[in-house]
């Protein structure tokens, strides 16, 4: 019996027996921090909701695209079909993008309080000038059998058009007013905006007499916007020589995007940022037909500032619940190894 209980005693000063009752006792603390994570990650996709919410009720986050000159035109195409040849006009649509494109804005913006959550919110107000050169079918298409001009719209693609809170007008050389209308104008899917048709106005075409191949006129555009939205707001590069300045109140914005401001200012009052973009930077060309790619293909070199917020709690206790593991393991190996290297046993409490 007593050679028993001393074959025990060895086993339990053991310095194997105590290593893995320190591996027991730090998976035992592991189940409270276990069901903290579980609560800190209800507590955020909670918060994502809210950001949603939020952002359907006021506005989400804003990414701008154009404004695009849009051409409806057909051409005749030939299908086989076993020994006979079928012709056919099709209708296809031409993009044109602007020579020169430049926006100025500013976005006050404040913090939005649901429950225990914050968002971040603004009210954009951006001023759009520019102008298109006289579009030359020809850019697009070869077989070219009919254009209508007259069909002509000027399209705006906004990502959230619940965010435009009042009505907009075109100015077409600083004269002619024309009022934006719902959505793009054109069939195209997964996609929202404003639109004008621009081809109904006194000289940007040519006399009725003239033949409908010769093209549009060169012309200057202006009009502003009253946009709300969330998180982020951004631009695409739509034109030859795209410019944005942008001023806001909010003091920790995080540039995003493919292009970073040439020129940036930034203070507890809030920054200010100026990007210019050529059209070399975005290798894409300045026409196109809608057949072979959608206007999206801009968005990808899209770029504007994220309004950050840098103490988000959720992430701060998501992070140290993180290194709860590493602090827990690091304590017990702390005594176990003192342990090893002095010549008296710790208690095991």
């Amino acid at each position: 019996m007593d050679a028993i209980v001393a074959a025990l005693g060895r086993i339990f000063r053991s310095p194997a027996f105590k290593f893995f009752m320190i591996g027991a006792l730090i998976i035992v603390l592991l189940i409270p921090l276990f069901l903290v994570s579980v609560l800190i990650s209800e507590r955020m996709q909670r918060a994502e909701t809210v950001r949603q919410e939020v952002a359907n009720e006021w506005g989400g986050t804003q990414i701008i695209n154009g404004p695009l000159l849009i051409v409806p035109y057909t051409v005749r195409r030939v299908i086989a079909q076993g020994d006979k040849t079928i012709e056919e006009i099709v209708e296809r649509r031409a993009v044109f993008l602007p020579q020169r494109l430049n926006i100025n804005g500013k976005a006050a913006t404040k913090v939005l309080h649901r429950s225990i959550y914050d968002v971040a919110v603004y009210s954009s107000v951006l001023e759009f000038s520019g102008s298109f050169g006289a579009p030359d079918i020809g850019t697009v298409a070869t077989d070219v059998q009919t254009v209508r001009w007259h069909d002509a719209v000027l399209a705006l693609a906004v990502s959230d058009v619940s965010g435009l809170k009042t009505a907009a007008a075109l100015t077409v050389d600083g004269k002619d007013k024309l009022d934006f209308e719902p959505s793009l104008g054109i069939p195209v899917a997964n996609s929202n905006g404003i639109h004008v048709r621009i081809g109904t106005l006194p000289g940007i075409l040519p006399a009725a007499s003239e033949p409908n191949t010769v093209g549009m006129k060169a012309f200057t555009f202006a009009f502003k916007l009253n946009l709300n939205g969330s998180l982020q707001l951004t631009f695409a590069p739509a034109a030859q020589d795209t410019t944005v300045n942008l001023s806001s109140d909010w003091p920790d914005p995080s540039f995003t995007g493919s292009f970073l401001p040439n020129e940036r200012k930034v203070g507890q009052d809030g920054f200010s940022a100026r990007w210019q973009v050529p059209h070399l930077a975005r290798s894409i060309p300045q026409s196109w037909s809608l057949a072979d790619r959608d206007i999206e293909r801009l968005t990808a070199y899209a770029f504007g500032v994220r309004f950050f917020v840098p103490v988000d709690f959720y992430q701060l206790v998501s992070r140290a619940s993180k290194y709860a593991m590493m602090f827990v393991a690091t304590a017990f190996m702390a005594v176990f190894l003192l342990e090893l290297r002095s010549s008296r046993e710790v208690h095991p409490v």
